[in-house]
């Protein structure tokens, strides 16, 4: 798989997954009331701890987020060898592959 459709495969799955969260905050009992802070509280609640507190702040707006600007960073990126960019540039795009890769469960993100 090139790149892009590393990208766009996880922009996909990040928008699906945001669907199916709200479509699950609005239906499942469990997340009952309509308080805005429901998603991050019923996971902290759930998990709890640090971990907890890193997953609820991931809730279904702030993945279509990501997703749209994966997207941004994918269309801008150039499709030809020949194109010559800025090493921070580049270094950007890494990091962005590297985000769709972890997101796709093809490699594990680090921050180094």
């Amino acid at each position: 798989m090139n790149p892009w459709d590393e990208i766009d495969t996880a922009a996909d799955k990040l928008d699906k997954m945001a669907a199916a969260a709200d479509d699950d905050l609005n239906t499942n009992p469990y997340w009952g009331s309509r308080c805005p802070t429901r998603f991050a509280d019923g996971i902290n609640n759930a998990c709890g701890g640090a971990a907890g507190e890193l997953a609820a702040m991931f809730n279904p707006d702030l993945a279509r987020l990501f997703a749209r600007r994966l997207r941004a960073v994918g269309e801008a990126w150039p499709r030809h060898v020949a194109v010559t960019t800025t090493a921070s540039a580049a270094a950007g795009r890494a990091e962005v592959l590297a985000m769709a890769r972890n997101i796709n469960g093809t490699t594990k993100a680090t921050t180094s």
